[in-house]
């Protein structure tokens, strides 16, 4: 009962349970940003359906108003707050009241926020709670920085093993090394809501890709954060991490033709739908 929470995710769950028990509200989240989405990490939802993973679209909530300053961290009547009401979230679901307080990570920068409305006007003592709120608001911050800190050393550790793990040919990450990655990108996603994008690109000819230099190009054009690995003898794996589908794809397809003309051959790509995939 007194134990500590095994994660940023499990305190974040129960502290929307006990402000929907002590405040009511229809909804109460915790979001992330991810470009320009916001994503739900954890919701206790009365009335929406809305459950971790929804996304949407950031500039149409009335959290971003919040975090730029636009209106207060609550606000009892919606109508009282101009900038608020205009926000499509606020027709969308109906909103009366909110509640909203940023997150910050480990570098100062807005991770997501605590979000909680109503679709009701509330009693406006609920302002006289502001303090209870940007408490648990710091409370979840911390404990995300703290978990951000955490993962970030145990994947530093965990890449001086991956980093023995490579092909000797082409000095990719071998299936093993791989294998090990996208495990930890997928607890990543379950626990942070993160997305990665997942790829394999290759020549249409059946004879061996020239790996080496196709990695060289697709590092040098998608940047350090691009992890890759040798798959067949026709494919490179890829994963871009924070990039979600459409994006991916977006990237890779504008490669496509300066990579098929350098190479003399075409090259293709093919999304690898879901992150739980290994070879």
């Amino acid at each position: 009962m007194f134990s500590p929470y095994s994660s940023f995710e499990a305190a974040a769950k129960e502290i929307l349970q006990y402000l929907h028990h002590q405040f009511g509200f229809d909804l109460w989240t915790v979001s992330r940003l991810d470009g320009e989405e916001a994503i739900i990490v954890q919701a206790v939802d009365r009335r929406y359906g809305l459950r971790e993973g929804n996304a949407f679209k950031w500039s149409d909530l009335i959290c971003k108003r919040m975090v730029e300053g636009q209106g207060p961290n609550i606000v009892p009547r919606l109508t009282d707050a101009p900038a608020y009401r205009s926000a499509p979230q606020a027709t969308e679901l109906g909103v009366e009241a909110y509640v909203g307080f940023p997150l910050w990570d480990s570098d100062g920068q807005v991770f997501g926020t605590l979000c909680g409305v109503a679709t009701k006007p509330q009693p406006k003592e609920i302002e006289q709670s502001e303090e209870t709120f940007a408490l648990y608001s710091k409370i979840l911050s911390t404990l995300l920085s703290m978990d951000l800190q955490l993962k970030s050393r145990r994947g530093n550790s965990q890449s001086l093993d991956v980093d023995q793990l490579v092909d000797i040919e082409t000095g990719l990450l071998s299936s093993t090394a791989w294998n090990r990655f996208i495990a930890a990108q997928n607890r990543r996603a379950r626990e942070l809501g993160s997305t990665a994008y997942v790829a394999k690109v290759g020549l249409l000819e059946t004879e061996p890709n020239p790996m080496v230099q196709i990695s060289k190009f697709l590092r040098e054009s998608l940047g350090v954060s691009v992890v890759m690995a040798k798959g067949n003898s026709q494919e490179i794996l890829l994963c871009i991490p924070d990039c979600d589908e459409w994006a991916g794809q977006q990237k890779l397809s504008m490669l496509m033709e300066p990579l098929s003309l350098l190479m003399g051959r075409q090259c293709v790509y093919e999304t690898i739908s879901g992150m739980d995939t290994t070879c």
